[in-house]
């Protein structure tokens, strides 16, 4: 598998990454790299996604990541935090995306942060002509402005997601798994 990796440092400060590209809803959303004196920012910089709309499936794929022929195999490792207001922010990891707004297919894998304070859900998520269907979840407390790590594995059939908190060891299980054979291409 090949492997790909950005901490954003080579990107403009206040500016979407030029290679990236946005998918489904792409109205009221903005994604902008950020400079970042906190320690445990690798490159100094990270992405911030502001979305006007917590309803709306908004995604945003790396050009390079989309032209390679091997993607259906996929493995995500990202840093999250939600900083914000009440209502859902997801801030998950998706593989095997196309589509349109309303009509998404994608696997969806990562933490669904709801309300503030916050409260958080890992699951494992499918959409397919933009219909949600769930797969797997447990209750995941977070806290707002706390960074999380996500691990988001697609391979086959079998989905797997895990989480855990900034500082703490990678656990050596999955939070959630499942099996799916709706979405099989890249």
């Amino acid at each position: 598998m090949t492997q790909y990796f950005t901490d954003f440092s080579e990107y403009t400060d206040a500016a979407q990454p030029i290679d990236w590209t946005e998918r489904w809803v792409t109205a009221n959303v903005t994604w902008t790299v950020q400079s970042s004196g906190e320690a445990g920012i690798l490159g100094g910089k990270f992405l911030r996604v502001s979305p006007s709309s917590a309803s709306a499936r908004h995604g945003l794929s790396w050009n390079d990541i989309d032209g390679d022929v091997n993607r259906a195999t996929v493995e995500v490792l990202m840093k999250t935090r939600h900083v914000g207001t009440a209502g859902q922010h997801d801030l998950r990891a998706f593989g095997r995306g196309s589509g349109a707004a309303a009509a998404e297919h994608a696997y969806v894998g990562g933490i669904r942060y709801d309300g503030v304070p916050v409260s958080g859900t890992t699951d494992l998520t499918e959409y397919t002509t933009g219909t949600y269907s769930l797969k797997s979840a447990t209750n995941y407390p977070t806290t707002n402005g706390t960074w999380y790590w996500t691990r988001f594995r697609l391979s086959g059939t079998s989905l797997k997601v895990r989480v855990w908190e900034d500082g703490d060891p990678e656990p050596g299980t999955w939070s959630e798994e499942a099996t799916d054979i709706s979405i099989s291409g890249a």
